[in-house]
């Protein structure tokens, strides 16, 4: 019980120190990833960061607008984002993703055989 991971990318993830589990609503989650903008940044000279380097990613001052578990305030008012938490979120974005190429899939192939159908129909009556 006083088990601590080792590295600290290291998340407990285990179901039996969880509850109230939930599904989460990918519809909802997709449409809040869109609202989201990437930068690209110097952080200024006081920053812990090195200077002068062009950075990438997100505002903590956004994504805690649509993610606040993401986010986490010091005591001098300063955010920080987990970005390992956006990690289950991501893969939920990207299986809605593929979940909606699929559907796309089918509707083409239905398009392509309704077309093909009409084209012998129209040849059919050609004769």
């Amino acid at each position: 019980s006083g088990w601590t991971p080792s590295n600290p990318m290291q998340i407990f993830s285990d179901s039996t120190l969880k509850k109230d589990i939930t599904a989460i609503d990918v519809d909802s989650i997709s449409s809040k990833l869109n609202r989201l903008n990437i930068y690209s940044y110097i952080y200024i000279s006081d920053s812990a960061y090195n200077h002068n380097v062009k950075d990438l990613g997100l505002l903590a001052q956004d994504l805690e607008k649509l993610f606040p578990n993401c986010v986490y305030t010091n005591s001098s008012g300063i955010k920080t984002i987990d970005y390992a938490r956006l990690i289950p979120i991501l893969i939920a974005d990207s299986r809605k993703k593929d979940n909606d190429i699929e559907e796309l899939k089918k509707m083409v192939n239905q398009l392509q055989n309704l077309f093909l159908q009409q084209q012998i129909l129209v040849e059919k009556s050609k004769k």
